[in-house]
């Protein structure tokens, strides 16, 4: 009786461990949050980056959406015109690398994205461009 309820108890507990061991929701995934355009590279040398850029901000949802929008700013300069495409989505490919596609697009880009203190780098697949975001 007690091997039967040494089994019973291991197989349970097994069970258990399987069902709840890991749902991949990437909730906690490093992209996730809302973030501002500060700084730009290109061969490792800063560049300005498109001042208008610098008036928007990219938030990485946790189900897998993209959405840009504007940071509403007195300076916000009156010949900027950018127009937010709805339809963005990312993929977190495992070693910081990261798939953003347009829903209507079977390809995406593949950046590399990684965590430099609380900023986030993206490094662009034309490995001559990097952008370093903060949290907005």
């Amino acid at each position: 009786m007690k091997k039967l309820n040494l089994l019973l108890t291991f197989f349970i507990g097994l069970l258990l461990f399987l069902s709840c061991s890991s749902d991949n929701d990437n909730s906690n995934d490093i992209i996730i949050g809302k973030w501002k355009l500060i700084e730009k590279y290109e061969s490792d040398i800063q560049v300005s980056p498109d001042e208008c850029l610098l008036f928007w901000y990219d938030e990485y949802k946790a189900d897998k959406s993209i959405l840009s929008n504007y940071i509403d700013s007195v300076d916000y300069p009156d010949d900027c015109f950018i127009e937010a495409e709805l339809g963005w989505t990312w993929k977190n490919i495992g070693n910081n690398k990261y798939l953003i596609k347009h829903v209507n697009n079977n390809y995406g880009v593949e950046y590399i994205i990684y965590k430099e203190g609380a900023n986030l780098v993206m490094e662009h697949p034309d490995d001559i461009t990097k952008t370093v975001y903060e949290p907005y």
